[in-house]
């Protein structure tokens, strides 16, 4: 996930330590129940259903900010 989906939001070159641990033991997060948190306790859905809204919002908010890059750059070549 840290590697692929969200890589904005970390610079490192790989996840930390303790994420390859996790996943190398099989602990997937929502996944397999079990991560940092217990999924199986914590009433999966609503936790899925807050997770998938704040990666929505998040990629809604790196798509306007790359517009805003893409019609500067556009704006500056138009000028040049």
């Amino acid at each position: 996930m840290q590697r692929d989906v969200l890589p904005g939001l970390n610079n490192e070159a790989r996840p930390a330590q303790l994420l390859e641990g996790l996943v190398a033991s099989g602990h997937l997060g929502y996944k397999t129940g079990g991560g940092f948190y217990d999924w199986n306790v914590k009433g999966m859905q609503a936790l899925a259903a807050t997770r998938d809204r704040f990666i929505i919002e998040t990629l809604h908010t790196l798509a306007a900010v790359n517009a805003k890059s893409t019609l500067r750059c556009s704006e500056t070549e138009q000028l040049s």
